[in-house]
């Protein structure tokens, strides 16, 4: 009687180790998975206006957008459709506009993507010139931009397409890196 039992029970023991190992394997193999961690939003404008200026007291540029939101951990902001103003302390100010931006570094330095379109228009001091591209590092305090990206650069009677680009916008000079092609309208004055 304690045999048959025995034969009874052996199937049981057995199948209930299986269990319990297979349980133990499928645990084992499980991946770990890292906790994700999402930047903690800051805070979040729409519809902004930003004005920053320099340590004495002048504006060096503003900034709108539709939204902005900040990250404090990475001091980053990222910006929907910013237009923004650069001012040089002579001549007429540099007016920008692109699809994103994203401002670091406590504002000094400005990414821009999309459809990146730079303009400042003629005054006493300067002509009129227009800077196109796909992406533009702006370095509004120290009056500086540069891309690696395809650009344009025209004004009332000129064209410039070329590869990359540097622009100090306080001189007015800009300088194509790579694969410039000139076009000019010759005036008949």
């Amino acid at each position: 009687m304690a045999s048959a039992r025995r034969h009874r029970l052996f199937p049981v023991v057995v199948f209930g180790l299986l269990a319990l190992l297979a349980w133990w394997l499928f645990d084992e193999q499980r991946p770990i998975r890292p906790q994700s961690k999402q930047p903690q939003t800051t805070y979040y404008l729409a519809d902004f206006d930003l004005h920053v200026t320099r340590s004495d007291g002048r504006t060096d540029y503003d900034v709108r957008g539709k939204h902005m939101v900040h990250y404090q951990q990475a001091d980053v902001s990222l910006i929907e459709q910013p237009v923004w103003t650069v001012y040089t302390p002579t001549g007429a100010p540099w007016y920008g506009r692109s699809d994103n931006g994203r401002i670091a570094a406590g504002g000094s330095e400005v990414q821009l993507y999309g459809s990146v379109r730079l303009h400042r228009p003629a005054s006493s001091d300067n002509t009129a010139i227009t800077l196109k591209t796909q992406r533009l590092h702006l370095r509004p305090h120290e009056d500086y931009a540069d891309t690696d990206t395809p650009v344009t650069v025209y004004g009332r009677d000129f064209r410039i397409d070329g590869i990359g680009a540097r622009a100090w916008l306080r001189k007015q000079r800009i300088q194509l890196l790579a694969a410039a092609k000139g076009y000019y309208a010759a005036s008949n004055r």
